[in-house]
């Protein structure tokens, strides 16, 4: 069993487990929340577990009773945030990741094996960035991203990202097509030393259409003279090509208002 979690208020914290599997009824530990009055359930038999601190939701992934390979579906139970007990079945045959909610991407994560820390991290910002949403509410990953980077950018900025991510598959923060984090993205840099700075809603694109630009010029050239030449495993260097094609048609098209 490992335990790992993010400190910083607002952020989820999880408990991992190695079993191949469980539908246990019952939860075997609890949690007093941090910035809520749930009393979290956490189950040490479940596939996957998380909690929120800021909001007190929490969720345990469990194969369903009739799990099989050709039906894959998953079973959530954990406390929403109004602190009810809730029950889900999530089909990850049927989850679109670029439009689920956070509980269908954490049975999916637990279906595929992506349950590392950029993963994590990414699911996390997602969270942070959705204004304490509900675990069960739909987010469109593009859209997120988008968020995560532009909060103040203009709306035929925000127009010109979904373009080319839809167009290249692949955006400026490193999420692909299966809502996982890639690779650490230079906009994702940018955002983290915003971030380290002191800044609790970094804004790299501005709010014109000029520093985005500019925002996104700096990405690619970060991108294309790095500090170090550390060697990457092929997916990094293929997933590094996706982001330089981004900023790429993202530049044709800011150039083109």
């Amino acid at each position: 069993m490992s335990v790992s979690g993010i400190g910083t208020a607002g952020y989820p914290s999880w408990h991992e487990t190695k079993r191949t599997g469980s539908t246990k009824s019952d939860f075997g530990a609890n949690v007093k929340a941090a910035g809520a009055g749930n009393i979290i359930h956490i189950d040490p038999d479940a596939l996957f577990s998380i909690h929120h601190v800021e909001t007190g939701e929490s969720a345990n992934v469990y194969r369903a009773d009739d799990y099989s390979e050709d039906n894959p579906v998953y079973l959530v139970k954990g406390i929403d945030k109004n602190g009810k007990k809730y029950e889900q079945t999530v089909d990850v045959g049927k989850v679109n990741p670029n439009n689920c909610s956070y509980t269908e991407m954490l049975a999916l994560n637990a279906h595929t094996g992506n349950k590392s820390d950029s993963n994590f991290l990414t699911m996390s910002i997602l969270k942070d960035k959705s204004n304490s949403a509900s675990y069960h509410e739909k987010a469109d990953y593009n859209e997120k991203a988008f968020e995560m980077v532009g909060p103040n950018a203009p709306q035929n900025v925000k127009d010109a990202w979904i373009k080319a991510a839809k167009e290249v598959n692949a955006n400026g923060m490193g999420i692909g097509e299966n809502g996982m984090m890639s690779h650490i993205s230079q906009m994702m840099v940018q955002r983290v030393t915003k971030m380290l700075k002191g800044e609790n809603t970094p804004d790299i694109l501005g709010k014109t259409v000029e520093s985005a630009i500019w925002a996104t010029k700096q990405a690619l050239y970060d991108l294309e003279h790095p500090l170090a030449n550390t060697p990457k495993s092929i997916e990094v260097q293929q997933a590094r090509i996706k982001e330089r094609e981004f900023y790429i048609a993202f530049l044709e098209k800011l150039e083109q208002l």
